[in-house]
């Protein structure tokens, strides 16, 4: 990619970005993210077999990997849970949630214990309850439960974000990445929309279904 091109796509992250001014604290100080949108809406939730993964950095910079709806159509809100490496938690690997409404966004709510294992796979769900609840959680490990307003999902979302290129991805695997659409079962995912920005991010995406990736790149 050339220098004018390049500059062009970054100003058009920028302008994005801007615009994004109550999007999650993950997706504004997050400068890469990559992984799937579905583009649809069923209504009851959102599910993902996630590998836990640990790599070593340093500075003022996080990673996460998550599932997330969306409740609006310009993703400005949102409820979201998974795995995460932060300096904020002194680099050690938690389970989070983190809600962004009209309400106010507070910003990532750490699970203290118990806590993921690296090399480990996790089911993490993002569930319709009733009336505007909807709960986050893992079966035996955490739950929480969050009154969303507006509650009503306009998209999902399976995610790696990172705030550094130097943090390389190559762990990340999401697996079995299901929807809600009624009050019984879950359905694997039968579309998807693949995610890598910015344009001249360093990672990638192995897409082998879905409702299946691996991402890799940084370092």
């Amino acid at each position: 990619m050339d220098n004018n091109v390049r500059n062009f796509w970054k100003a058009v992250t920028k302008i994005i970005l801007l615009s994004m001014t109550f999007i999650s604290p993950v997706i504004v100080f997050a400068n890469y993210h990559t992984g799937y949108y579905y583009g649809h809406a069923p209504p009851n939730g959102v599910s993902a077999y996630i590998r836990t993964w640990n790599y070593n950095f340093a500075g003022q910079h996080f990673y996460v990997n998550y599932i997330c709806v969306y409740l609006s159509a310009g993703f400005n809100w949102w409820f979201s849970t998974g795995f995460c490496k932060d300096y904020r938690q002194n680099y050690q690997l938690k389970y989070f949630v983190e809600k962004s409404d009209r309400n106010g966004a507070p910003g990532p709510e750490w699970i203290s214990s118990p806590t993921p294992v690296s090399g480990t796979y996790y089911t993490y769900f993002v569930e319709k309850m009733s009336g505007s609840n909807w709960k986050a959680y893992v079966i035996g490990k955490y739950s929480k439960t969050k009154s969303l307003n507006p509650y009503a999902a306009a998209d999902y979302g399976a995610l790696v974000e990172t705030t550094t290129s130097s943090i390389r991805i190559d762990g990340s695997h999401f697996n079995y990445i299901s929807a809600k659409p009624g009050t019984g079962d879950w359905y694997l995912w039968e579309d998807k929309y693949n995610v890598i920005t910015p344009p001249d991010s360093p990672y990638g995406l192995t897409t082998p279904h879905t409702y299946e990736f691996y991402a890799y790149g940084g370092g």
